[in-house]
């Protein structure tokens, strides 16, 4: 088991509002979460607690064994790569530069990216299909580009699970496809993944586990096709859908009635 989270609770200082409530699941090697919730349920929340960014003020998180609170950022850093719904760049770094960095965490104090490193950051670009972003400023980018060269970067890193939050939020409808491509091919390979998403749409066509994050902190865990319903849908988001099979895809999809 990769990440063991156990009744994790949190408020942010000099609120009043507890974000999380005893948040409890498992994630296993080669395992898809995709997380659900209205804005402003904690989504983003969650993921900081288990990147180790924020620290819960109850409960345990457990990362491949060991306490995560007793890790260092470095050792954290080795085996979790997170992708954060928003990055504001600061310097002009090429492309691939910019990538390659996601090596860091593996290097020592004057340690550099070997050239293995960086056939491997030419091949993760080939793969997210940005390689010819490569020699381009990471300013002069759009931030569809930007949030492809982040995934790109943490990829490099070769983690053990990748965090994406919202990673689709900036790409257009190809490229959202293509991210759900490379996240179920991700899992596959033996990564653990977690997705936070509005687009009930994604969890269905992933298929694996899911988590539904309420306003008031509680999150409803456990096999999508289980956990992703009618009712649990139209509650969380507080309109009427409809969840439909589709006999050409085979699949289940969420629609709305009409307008």
């Amino acid at each position: 088991m990769i990440y063991k989270l156990s009744d994790i609770d949190f408020t942010y200082p000099g609120s009043t509002r507890q974000i999380l409530k005893k948040v409890s699941f498992d994630l296993a090697e080669g395992q898809i979460m995709e997380i659900l919730g209205p804005n402003g349920a904690g989504k983003s929340t969650l993921l900081n607690c288990m990147a180790g960014l924020l620290k819960p003020h109850a409960g345990t998180i457990e990362l491949d064994g060991r306490d995560l609170s007793k890790m260092s950022p470095k050792e954290i850093a080795s085996l979790v790569a997170y992708v954060p719904q928003n990055h504001t760049p600061s310097f002009g770094y090429r492309v691939k530069d910019f990538v390659i960095m996601g090596v860091a965490p593996k290097l020592g104090i004057f340690g550099k990216p070997s050239a293995e490193d960086e056939k491997n950051c030419m091949e993760v670009l080939e793969e997210l299909g940005i390689d010819h972003l490569a020699e381009r400023s990471y300013l002069e980018i759009s931030g569809g580009e930007r949030q492809q060269a982040m995934i790109a970067r943490e990829l490099v890193q070769d983690p053990k699970v990748i965090l994406f939050d919202e990673p689709t939020a900036h790409l257009d409808y190809g490229n959202q496809h293509r991210m759900l491509k490379l996240i179920r091919s991700m899992s596959r390979k033996g990564y653990a993944v977690v997705i936070t998403t509005h687009n009930p749409d994604h969890a269905l066509l992933l298929k694996d586990r899911a988590g539904i994050l309420d306003k008031e902190g509680h999150m409803t865990c456990g096999p999508s096709e289980e956990i992703i319903t009618e009712e649990s849908l139209s509650k969380v988001y507080d309109c009427d859908l409809r969840l439909v099979h589709i006999e050409e895809m085979d699949r289940r999809a969420c629609v709305a009635p009409k307008l």
